[in-house]
């Protein structure tokens, strides 16, 4: 990337705009459900194109760089396709969200193990943390305005994983961070998406 997107990421207005935006955007046409819905509808209308496609490049079930997987059905393409953007929409939230600011201040990034599923949710929320042995850990819930919603309530420990359970069908639906902080110093935050 140029040095220039490196300076303005690192200055907290420009931060703070991107992650509005995403925000705004993960709460309409960026939505799973609309993504989904999009891809959808885009599927009927194609596919009458599947069998042209099928007769042209003859190469369902082939490997074609760069792709990991090579369905051989049309439908497990779509498939893939549904899973990658599911994925990337992940990946993203964690990567424009990070350094949501909270009360305890910046989120800084850490090699702490956390797990939110499922994401979206409807109701229950399960938080995985693996953490340092013999570290305590405190799990939060923020919105994106960096207000705290809620703890979880249930707590189960095993060794240095400790699982959340967490009722999220009591908040509104909307855009949450859960933030997770270690008693060593560590912390990490990962989005979710709460729907009803």
């Amino acid at each position: 990337a140029p040095f220039w997107m490196r300076k303005l990421w690192d200055a907290p207005v420009f931060h703070s705009m991107v992650r509005a935006r995403w925000t705004a955007l993960r709460a309409g046409p960026f939505a799973r459900d609309s993504i989904m819905a999009y891809i959808g509808g885009a599927e009927e209308v194609l596919r009458e194109a599947e069998a042209r496609d099928a007769a042209k490049w003859g190469n369902l079930g082939e490997y074609v760089w760069p792709n990991p997987t090579w369905p051989a059905t049309w439908t497990g393409e779509l498939h893939n396709l549904r899973t990658w953007l599911s994925s990337r929409l992940t990946w993203l939230d964690g990567e424009l969200l990070s350094g949501v600011r909270t009360e305890g201040g910046v989120l800084p990034a850490s090699r702490l193990a956390v797990d939110v599923y499922p994401n979206p949710s409807r109701g229950a929320l399960v938080i995985e943390v693996a953490r340092p042995s013999g570290s305590g850990v405190n799990v939060a819930l923020f919105d994106v305005l960096g207000r705290r919603v809620s703890a979880p309530g249930t707590l189960r420990q095993d060794g240095d994983h400790a699982v959340f359970h967490f009722d999220a069908g009591a908040i509104p639906a909307g855009l949450y961070v859960v933030q997770v902080r270690t008693d060593a110093g560590q912390s990490i935050a990962r989005p979710v998406v709460v729907r009803r």
